[in-house]
C-alpha cells in the first residue's frame, strides 16, 4: 500500500469539527465529501514525518491514510 497522507482520526467524536471549512462547502458536506474518500482508502498507523515521530502522531490522534491496491 502506498501511503498518502496523515489525517485527524476519522473515528474519534471531535474528528468532523478538526476538518477545515470551505468558503463553498457546509461543515457537513465537507464532512461527508471527507469519509467519501476514506471509504477508498486504508486507515493505519501514521506515518513519520520530518516534523513528527509516529509516537508523536499517535498521541495527537492521527491515522495513517494508504491507497488500497488495485486488483
Amino acid at each position: 500500500m502506498k501511503w498518502l497522507t496523515n489525517v485527524y482520526d476519522p473515528g474519534r467524536k471531535d474528528a468532523r469539527n478538526r476538518l477545515a471549512i470551505s468558503l463553498d462547502q457546509s461543515r457537513d458536506e465537507v464532512w461527508q465529501n471527507h469519509l467519501k474518500w476514506l471509504s477508498k482508502c486504508h486507515i493505519a498507523e501514521p506515518q513519520a514525518t520530518g516534523f513528527y515521530t509516529v509516537g508523536q502522531l499517535k498521541n495527537m490522534h492521527m491515522v495513517g491514510v494508504y491507497r488500497l491496491p488495485t486488483e
